[in-house]
């Protein structure tokens, strides 16, 4: 039954991330900063999902304020590591045992590969996820803010969705978004 219903789930965010992948984001979020618009997705992977660095309110039972570092790897248009440095994370205890909602901002770097010219670079962003970690759901919501590195990720700008699996012990899903980059001359 265990086996039944996972292969279930894991098909239905496959699907999920199929679907999100062939919307078109919107841009217009970000102020756009380079001369090139390009289309840009891919896959990522977490394993563990994140490391607490401090305990928030945690100690008085509630969940607010809870600092945390992620590291994940993209693989796509981008081949990279997603490092979220800056997050704080929040969640909702009412709904347990059925449901642990939960909200997470911050900022971080993407650094690696971009396959269209095969340029190294990083790019900054701020963003936030929401999802529940008992059903596993996550979407997440990234402004670029900055890059660095070739000449192609300087003046970069733009808008990154994620959608996937998260849970303590690993992470999954699919991202997709609208880079603007390269300085004007």
């Amino acid at each position: 039954m265990r086996n039944r219903k996972t292969s279930r789930l894991v098909g239905a965010v496959i699907l999920l991330v199929a679907a999100f992948m062939v919307v078109t984001p919107d841009a217009k979020a970000s102020a756009r900063k380079g001369t090139t618009e390009t289309w840009v997705a891919g896959a990522w992977q977490a394993t563990p999902s994140l490391f607490l660095t401090g305990a928030g309110d945690l100690p008085s039972g509630a969940c607010r304020g809870v600092p945390y570092t992620a590291l994940a790897t993209l693989m796509g248009s981008f081949s990279g590591t997603w490092l979220e440095k800056s997050m704080t994370a929040s969640c909702d205890t009412t709904q347990l045992p059925k449901h642990l909602r939960y909200h997470s901002s911050g900022k971080g770097t993407l650094s690696g590969v971009y396959f269209g010219d095969l340029s190294h670079g990083t790019l900054t962003w701020t963003g936030h996820w929401d999802g529940d970690m008992i059903s596993g759901e996550s979407t997440g919501v990234f402004e670029i803010t900055g890059g660095g590195g070739d000449a192609t990720f300087r003046c970069s700008s733009g808008h990154l969705t994620f959608a996937g699996y998260t849970t303590a012990p690993t992470s999954f899903g699919g991202w997709s978004g609208s880079w603007v980059h390269g300085c004007p001359k």
